[in-house]
């Protein structure tokens, strides 16, 4: 129940109090014989009432007035003159209580009114439809132009409206057509910034219209932010490089890039009614175990597979599949590409390192590589049988340990010294095989280096000069 205000509770007091003073007074007045003075005192309830409750003036005046009548009939002595007075009264009563009640009531309507004009959250003003200039505007549409109170009043609405044409272009409008839906209107504030509104008119009058503006800059900020990510977005994703397919945990396409369709051959429209394994990707059932528990713990999963493109061409291609959100539910966008170009360069590699090495075998004790600290990379396998050792514990000890012990401390030195100078290297020293035989070696590098000069490995050669050192000997 709505709660009654103290003051309106003591109207009502003062009004039924006088309203039982009046009928009191009328019946002892008729019972005296007065019948002029007593009608006057029916006014001041009938005015206190419809002036603090306006809703209820006709009827309170109706009975009131009903009341006055049944007193006159039972208890003032039958006159016609008497009987037509009163009920001239009657319609004087109800005729007052209609009329300070239409008042009271408009001036309450206005009252409102005025308190949601100048305390609403939107912006509301008035301007004269034909010169264009502000009648009336609330602190809200002052605020948020920048404006002291009053201050617009007076000036043309193209001083805040920032297209000047715009606003002259929707002045010329019939009223009709004056913003038959919210439109988005750039307005100029006192400071020059510009701030957007969301901006509703409504004739009121043959020369007047009511405008009623929202601030939406931060909202449209946010919306322009998005759409140009989403363009930025678009862009990406369609000149991308490589092809790019969004699919769901099922393998089931839900978009692709112009990339995509290049290199499978299928239309963008046509890979949308795809799966993966369709195109050769995964096989069917999707991701195997070890690949989808990877993707769900990590949230990425990198892989090699072949592309049967719609010719049925296969291609070699990179997946890098990584879990997103695509229209609001999960979803995973793997971008794919095409490595053919890379597995023939390894093939390539791998035949000339092959070639190399095949040389490097048909010399006796073929070649050697390092890395750029002196760290054996590589030895040739006959090398290797002559050290009696494997590849991998040369790598991690090296060999020189097993020359002989009265040419080590010399040997090493010239090496260490030749990794610090980058010079050139040469050095002759014997080696014992497993069977006791003496075999005199010539080892000769060079340092390799990069574009900067730093030296980056060192390569070299393993030749058998036992032979020649025994000629020279006998010599």
């Amino acid at each position: 129940m709505k709660d009654i205000s103290w003051q309106k509770l003591f109207w009502l007091y003062i009004i039924v109090v006088f309203t039982l003073e009046v009928i009191l007074a009328s019946f002892f007045s008729l019972q005296q014989g007065i019948i002029e003075i007593f009608p006057y005192l029916y006014i001041l309830p009938i005015i206190l009432l419809a002036r603090n409750y306006p809703r209820f003036a006709v009827y309170f005046t109706l009975i009131l007035g009903w009341i006055y009548l049944a007193l006159v009939y039972f208890f003032m002595p039958f006159e016609i003159r008497a009987f037509a007075a009163s009920v001239a009264w009657f319609y004087i009563f109800v005729t007052i209580g209609v009329v300070i009640a239409s008042v009271t009531e408009s001036g309450q309507q206005d009252k409102k009114f005025r308190e949601m004009f100048d305390n609403s959250l939107a912006g509301i003003f008035t301007i004269d439809s034909g010169t264009g200039t502000f009648l009336q505007l609330n602190g809200r549409t002052a605020s948020l132009l920048g404006y002291a109170p009053g201050e617009l009043e007076g000036k043309n609405i193209s001083a805040v409206w920032r297209d000047g044409a715009e606003a002259d272009a929707f002045l010329k409008r019939s009223p009709a057509d004056a913003c038959p839906l919210p439109a988005e209107v750039a307005f100029r504030r006192k400071d020059g910034l510009t701030v957007w509104v969301l901006l509703t008119a409504s004739p009121i009058g043959p020369s007047r219209m009511v405008f009623s503006i929202i601030d939406i800059s931060e909202k449209k900020e946010i919306r322009d932010s998005l759409i140009e990510s989403e363009l930025r977005y678009h862009t990406l994703f369609d000149r991308a490089t490589d092809a790019i397919l969004i699919h769901d945990r099922d393998g089931t396409i839900l978009h692709a890039n112009d990339t995509a369709a290049e290199l499978s051959g299928y239309p963008v429209k046509k890979l949308a009614e795809l799966r993966l394994e369709d195109l050769g990707l995964v096989p069917p059932g999707g991701l195997p175990a070890r690949g989808d528990a990877e993707l769900v713990s990590r949230g990425s999963h990198l892989f090699e597979s072949m592309l049967m493109t719609k010719n049925g061409t296969p291609r070699p291609v990179e997946i890098n599949c990584k879990t997103i959100e695509f229209n609001k539910r999960p979803a995973i966008l793997s971008t794919i590409r095409d490595i053919s170009e890379r597995r023939r360069a390894q093939a390539a590699l791998i035949e000339l390192g092959t070639r190399y090495r095949i040389i490097g075998d048909l010399i006796p004790y073929g070649v050697w590589a390092c890395d750029a600290s002196g760290r054996f990379t590589y030895l040739s396998d006959s090398f290797l049988a002559l050290l009696g050792t494997t590849l991998a514990e040369c790598k991690k000890n090296g060999w020189m340990h097993l020359l002989p012990p009265e040419d080590y401390d010399r040997i090493i030195a010239d090496w260490q010294r030749c990794i610090r100078s980058g010079s050139f290297w040469s050095c002759e020293y014997r080696i014992v095989d497993r069977t006791g035989k003496t075999v005199v070696v010539l080892s000769r590098g060079a340092p390799h280096r990069d574009q900067t000069g730093k030296i980056t490995s060192w390569v070299g050669i393993h030749v058998d000069i036992t032979d020649r050192k025994r000629f020279e000997e006998k010599l």
